[in-house]
């Protein structure tokens, strides 16, 4: 389970709650699908928060607010599909031994462990309206985040929450 996050106090509030959630499930259903758990933290300069020591955290560098290269271009929930970027090229991501990743976002609430549908070939997500690379205000940030020669337009419109998808595809 890997929870995005950014810093604040609503969002460590609501990480604890997640948090202490997943242990709850984990300890009542140790046969379900759930496995580790990461809590992945977009904060500015990829600076630690205090839940640190509370609760296994991956930092990674929020960006910047604006229109730059290095910006959301007023678009702040890109720092998740961004964090999961640069999580790939993380050395924790290749310590994660299940094949299998639930990503989900700080609002999440688990009521129980979900069933693990996806297959190698298919994840399992909500699709998001308003997160699709064709809309034209997103598709040149969307863009910038791919890989070279893929379009926006390619790009699965699952915001990038709640998601169950296999490491090799996220990778993809």
């Amino acid at each position: 389970m890997v929870l995005t996050a950014a810093s604040g106090v609503y969002q460590e509030w609501q990480t604890r709650i997640a948090y202490r959630q997943y242990l709850t499930l984990k300890e009542a259903e140790p046969c379900s699908d759930l496995g580790g758990f990461t809590r992945l933290l977009n904060t500015p300069d990829a600076k630690p928060d205090g839940l640190m020591d509370e609760i296994p955290t991956v930092l990674v560098r929020q960006l910047k607010g604006g229109v730059c290269d290095e910006c959301d271009h007023h678009f702040v929930v890109m720092n998740r599909p961004w964090g999961l970027r640069q999580f790939l090229e993380h050395p924790a991501y290749a310590r994660i031994p299940e094949s299998y990743l639930f990503i989900v976002e700080t609002d999440h609430l688990l009521l129980r462990p979900p069933p693990n549908r996806a297959t190698e070939g298919t994840p399992v997500g909500f699709g998001f309206y308003y997160m699709i690379g064709t809309d034209p205000k997103l598709r040149p940030v969307v863009e910038k985040f791919v890989a070279p020669g893929i379009s926006a337009t390619e790009i699965d419109n699952v915001g990038p929450s709640p998601i169950i998808i296999t490491k090799a595809m996220l990778e993809r």
